[in-house]
């Protein structure tokens, strides 16, 4: 029996394991029913300790693991148990979960995506391909993938929560409104939806509705601040501050560290007049969240009212730089976008002139300096784009169409070495992507690697058969380059 993805799913395991193995992962798992994963853990790490080949055991372990965010421990777990079954959907289903959870979300793309080409027809690992789809941006891929999961499962609650997740990321309140209705007839018990639902309401201006919603959640599940602060902000926002205080005390009581909760409630303590410890509060606020604008707005307000002036006018500066920021880094994604449809229409020198001008504005955008990389790397300027590229890296390390343009511009740039570091990088968070393994490939063979090149190819091939740019390749590596050239 393992646990599975988003949704918590047991199964049978198979035979051929020791009786003592399999009674202590039984053990684990009525542990782990119990919510004692401390214990259950132990159990799971016996019963490995007794058959190291128990994938079960293992897949479980990494599923406790999760739970207590210990991504990278679950995810070594998971790839522990894929060598021993490298096809079970369900190890790779979780090991993209683990992944995700650890901010590796474009290999956990690719592992959920493997899973599901395994089981095609499992609606659970279709939900969560559709999570990570959603997450990472791909809106209409997450869409066809909770439709098929909605074929499977006409009457599937957490399908129609899904939906209403994209159709949230989508700006179409509305539309995400009513799949989450859907999805609670089908299952009204999910504190999870309620809060969304909640937090929806608030957003298209029913605070007296959301506060039903949030209500509904905490009953349901009292262990998850975050509905009790979303409780907290709706009463805020409606002017019951006596109600306010008391949720955003009980959030700070479950949670020290909340900074929207010493936010919320040092707002709540202003507007009663409670000038001190609303100072202090909010003060708090900035500690854990230091460029907030609302808590730096309702400090200088704060100040200003406690008769503080020079304090005040501080606050009030901190609070216009970080406006002014935010509307740069607006601004600069417009930018951005514009440069994109330049340089998509053919007008490279424009859209490059674009992109500068964005990362003038935001010179933290990962993005923007990738964008701009591919523009100098068409331009042929490779050191400015190898720059650009790490630089962009550097902001946002899990972009593997970064990792592979910086390998394609170090191999044109006659660096070779380096290139195969930044494309097995890339093959690695893309295992499907052949014209990465071609890449590498080509790079291994400038190296002498040939043997290397050789499985790359073969790769490369097994993922596009026609390509005669692989095919060649191919021919040339097994000529060791003589007379021929490679194409990356």
């Amino acid at each position: 029996m393992i646990l599975m993805g988003l949704v918590l799913v047991f199964w049978l395991a198979p035979g051929g394991s020791s009786e003592t193995a399999v009674r202590l992962n039984a053990e684990g798992l009525s542990l782990s029913e119990q919510g004692r994963f401390i214990q259950a853990a132990a159990k799971f790490r016996d019963a490995i300790q007794e058959d190291p080949n128990y994938v079960d055991a293992r897949s479980n372990l990494g599923v406790i693991l999760r739970q207590q965010k210990d991504f990278a421990g679950a995810t070594e777990v998971f790839k522990g148990a894929l060598e021993l079954r490298p096809r079970d959907p369900r190890i790779l289903s979780n090991l993209a979960l683990a992944l995700q959870g650890g901010g590796h979300l474009a290999e956990a793309l690719a592992r959920m995506e493997q899973a599901s080409r395994f089981a095609p027809r499992d609606a659970k690992i279709r939900r969560n391909l559709a999570v990570l789809l959603t997450e990472a941006g791909n809106l209409d891929q997450a869409e066809q993938e909770i439709r098929t999961a909605l074929q499977i499962e006409p009457n599937s609650a957490e399908a129609h929560k899904t939906m209403g997740l994209l159709r949230s990321r989508q700006k179409r309140p509305l539309e995400s409104i009513k799949e989450y209705q859907v999805s609670l007839r089908l299952a009204p018990h999910q504190a999870d939806v309620h809060f969304e639902l909640g937090r929806l309401y608030q957003a298209e201006g029913g605070a007296k509705k959301a506060v039903g919603e949030f209500q509904t959640a905490v009953a349901l599940d009292a262990n998850r601040f975050q509905y009790e602060l979303g409780l907290a902000n709706a009463l805020l926002e409606l002017d019951d501050l006596t109600g306010a205080e008391t949720h955003f005390r009980r959030v700070l009581n479950a949670q020290p560290s909340s900074g929207e909760g010493h936010r919320g409630l040092g707002m709540a303590l202003f507007r009663r007049g409670d000038l001190d410890e609303a100072i202090e509060q909010l003060r708090k606020a900035l500690e854990l969240l230091p460029n907030d604008s609302i808590s730096q707005y309702n400090l200088a307000r704060a100040l200003q009212k406690a008769g503080r002036a020079a304090d005040a006018d501080v606050m009030f500066r901190a609070f216009q730089q970080g406006n002014q920021k935010a509307r740069n880094s607006e601004l600069a994604k417009a930018t951005t976008n514009m440069g994109n449809d330049l340089i998509r229409s053919g007008d490279i020198g424009e859209g490059a002139l674009k992109l500068q001008e964005a990362l003038r504005l935001n010179p933290d955008d990962g993005v923007a300096h990738y964008n701009y990389g591919v523009v100098l790397y068409l331009q042929r300027k490779l050191g400015e784009a190898i720059e650009q590229f790490q630089t962009a890296l550097r902001l946002k390390p899990d972009q593997p169409n970064a990792h592979y343009y910086l390998g394609r511009a170090l191999l044109a740039n006659g660096q070779p070495t380096a290139a195969v570091e930044s494309l097995r990088t890339a093959t690695h968070l893309l295992p499907n992507d052949a014209r990465a393994r071609n890449a590498l490939a080509v790079a291994l063979a400038m190296t002498r690697d040939f043997a290397g090149a050789m499985v790359e190819l073969q790769a490369a091939r097994r993922l596009e058969p026609e390509n005669l740019t692989y095919k060649d390749n191919s021919t040339c590596v097994d000529r060791r380059g003589e007379g021929c050239a490679l194409e990356p």
